[in-house]
């Protein structure tokens, strides 16, 4: 279930763009996506800390997204320049990404409930938190 988990996460499917844009095997920079799933993890993160979350699962939330997030952003940076095909590129992986969680009997809107619902329960909600403290 745990790699189910994984492919339900978008942020994930970001990463791994970013590393195959790091080795050579696509040419779109996900520099863009990346700063939205960032912010979009900044939204996620003044929730957990406003509903007082586990003080563990934020610094591990914190830690996961610098290396995931932080880390590429400051790797693109140097080199970045904005190109609508890689904004087209990145709406058709969302567009793949979404029906990946259709075949799979969820829509972004459950997984966007489900995962404020456990923020406000002080559940963890990011698969690798969820494998680390259960």
């Amino acid at each position: 279930m745990l790699i189910k988990d994984f492919t339900f996460t978008f942020s994930y499917w970001i990463f791994i763009w970013f590393l195959f844009y790091e080795i050579g095997w696509i040419s779109y920079n996900p520099m863009i996506f990346l700063i939205l799933a960032g912010i979009d993890n900044l939204f996620l993160l003044f929730g957990m800390i406003y509903f007082k979350n586990n003080w563990k699962y934020i610094l591990f939330f914190i830690f996961i997204n610098f290396f995931i997030k932080i880390i590429p952003i400051i790797m693109l940076s140097n080199n970045f320049i904005f190109s609508f095909k890689d904004v087209y590129f990145g709406i058709g992986l969302f567009f793949i990404y979404n029906g990946w969680l259709f075949l799979n009997g969820t829509n972004i809107f459950i997984i966007f409930k489900n995962t404020w619902k456990k923020i406000k329960e002080n559940k963890p909600f990011s698969p690798i938190i969820k494998n680390m403290f259960g």
